[in-house]
């Protein structure tokens, strides 16, 4: 008959290792439910590594636990319920779930419009020195980019955004300053490309 070690935990939870003769697997398997036990790894020795005299190993008593009768669940009244319920509350609000701190909004709006605005400059700049002198390499679109309206509408619009986000910052951060300076970037915005 085949041996096979195993791990497996009792109802107590502790881990126990030891071996066992079964005919498969499954039959070791069988073997420790029936000795009461939640088998983990069960692994088949080699022929060649048995030792010739096994131990054999007695198996653990059931629990006090389960050989009782289930014990039935305290009977809750309202007030018991109302003041569980009001003491998860008061934890919740004591220990928040998370504590993610998010960058904020303005402040990542404004280094996409600082990314923007400079890679409008470096557009400008390829667009003005190709538009005076003659370029040693060929940068596909630059004359076309150089001189369209949308990209210098929109290279104002991101510098006219961080010019006004900047004030905004400085002159101090309330609701009506931040309603008032937005109004006035999309009147000035929409004067430049009315303009355009």
């Amino acid at each position: 008959m085949p041996l096979s070690t195993y791990t497996a935990r009792d109802g107590d939870g502790k881990s126990i290792r030891g071996s066992i003769e079964a005919f498969s697997a499954q039959a070791a398997r069988d073997t420790l439910r029936e000795m009461d036990l939640q088998a983990e790894e069960i692994y088949e020795v080699p022929e060649h590594l048995r030792d010739p005299d096994p131990v054999e190993v007695e198996a653990p008593k059931s629990p006090a636990w389960m050989t009782t009768a289930p014990a039935r669940p305290p009977v809750l009244t309202h007030e018991q319920i109302v003041a569980d319920h009001i003491a998860i509350k008061q934890e919740q609000l004591l220990h928040p779930r998370s504590n993610v701190v998010y960058f904020p909004l303005l402040d990542t709006l404004r280094l996409y419009a600082g990314w923007l605005l400079s890679w409008y400059f470096l557009i400008f700049a390829f667009g003005s020195y190709a538009y005076l002198r003659e370029l040693p390499w060929s940068i596909p679109l630059v004359s076309g980019l150089f001189q369209s309206p949308v990209i210098i509408s929109f290279a104002f619009g991101a510098f006219l955004f961080l010019l006004l986000t900047e004030l905004h910052r400085i002159l101090g951060k309330g609701k009506w300053a931040g309603l008032l300076m937005a109004a006035a970037w999309f009147g000035v915005f929409v004067l430049f490309r009315m303009n355009m």
